[in-house]
């Protein structure tokens, strides 16, 4: 039922996902649907549910990979970017869930499972920033208390913002940067930098701390991005 409604979705859009075309699709009757599902809306925060549980198992696992802090946090940021490279489709799905109007259609049970898959990757942030805190590759005069989630959020925007505007066009070279992956990334850098974590992009070749998370700890991940077709 799912799979089928991801499909609709995809081909024809938001405005043309009606639970009658995913009864139809999917062969059930309406009132099996509705069982399940009480309005499109409700279908739609499922599948980014899925979407969202989908990143956060990345992000988590660059998280927990191995390095001083600041390579754990720029593990996360290419975690982020292999997972929309490699399902470019789901980001279209998160562009839809942005919707205020959807949202508000949603029960609060829904919500609620929602917002739970985004504070996964968010915790996970906040974790490597409270470790960097423990371990002085931060300073702690400038990020102690509630500072320290700042900089978590800021980090977690900096990473879903960029590459939400990613996923809105195509070619991605019509933004502007050649490579706009690499563009987040160094951004991310010059953030990181601008923050006094330690060790500084002066000390340590960041390029090559994405290359070794690439083929270690998202080896299969990378090996598929590079046999999928690329996007014309």
């Amino acid at each position: 039922m799912l799979e089928t409604a991801r499909r609709l979705l995809l081909e024809n859009g938001y405005s043309g996902l009606t639970m009658e075309r995913i009864a139809e699709a999917a062969e059930y009757s309406k009132g099996t649907i509705y069982n399940h599902f009480p309005c499109k809306e409700e279908v739609v925060a499922e599948l980014a549910c899925r979407v969202l549980h989908g990143k956060a198992v990345f992000v988590e696992r660059a998280a927990v990979s191995r390095g001083r802090s600041r390579e754990r946090m720029a593990a996360i940021g290419e975690a982020a970017m292999l997972f929309v490279r490699l399902y470019p489709e789901d980001m279209r799905i998160m562009q839809v869930l942005q919707s205020q109007v959807l949202m508000r259609k949603v029960s609060q049970k829904q919500r609620d499972r929602v917002l739970a898959q985004e504070r996964r990757v968010l915790n996970a942030i906040t974790g490597v920033v409270r470790d960097a805190l423990a371990q002085g590759d931060l300073p702690a005069e400038k990020f102690s208390g509630p500072l320290s989630e700042e900089l978590a959020f800021g980090i977690c925007c900096a990473i879903d913002g960029g590459h939400s505007v990613m996923s809105r066009h195509a070619p991605l070279e019509d933004l502007g940067p050649r490579d706009p992956h690499q563009a987040i990334a160094r951004m991310l850098d010059l953030l990181a930098d601008g923050c006094g974590w330690r060790p500084l992009s002066s000390e340590m070749d960041f390029d090559k701390v994405r290359e070794r998370v690439r083929t270690t700890v998202f080896e299969e991940e990378a090996r598929r991005l590079q046999r999928a077709p690329r996007p014309r």
